[in-house]
């Protein structure tokens, strides 16, 4: 690891959670939704960081407010987000999330072309999961 790569490289989706305002209830329930950064890969580079430990997060999002925001999100938490593309011809994932009655959560995804599944790993990408300690993916 070189003194300048980031221990944990976490690879995969970055997409919008639009979360249910009130819990117990499916997603035909919901009197309204909060929006909420989300994503497993890009919320343990968040958790990471938030130990103090450094985090890099490598995915694309859309070329949309939505990709804005979660490549902000993930800056504002101090994660490199020097490996975050942004895709020009998809969009940014969104999933809506409830937590129901049962303890189960309802999800429901938008997005036939998401952003994260049109990713290509660049070289400099490449060297940082090389150099990381941890791969997470």
């Amino acid at each position: 690891m070189s003194p300048t790569s980031p221990e944990v490289v976490c690879l995969g989706e970055a997409l919008i959670d639009l979360v249910s305002q009130k819990s117990g209830v499916g997603l035909d329930g919901a009197p309204g939704f909060r929006k909420a950064a989300g994503g497993a890969p890009a919320n343990v580079a968040v958790g990471v960081s938030r130990l103090g430990r450094g985090a890099a997060f490598l995915g694309a999002v859309g070329e949309d407010p939505f990709g804005t925001f979660l490549r902000a999100e993930l800056a504002r938490h101090n994660v490199n987000v020097a490996g975050v593309g942004r895709a020009r011809a998809r969009r940014t994932a969104v999933a809506l999330v409830s937590l129901k009655a049962d303890g189960d959560h309802d999800f429901l995804f938008y997005g036939d072309r998401p952003a994260h599944l049109g990713l290509c790993l660049t070289p400099p990408m490449r060297s940082m999961i090389r150099d990381a300690t941890i791969f997470h993916y």
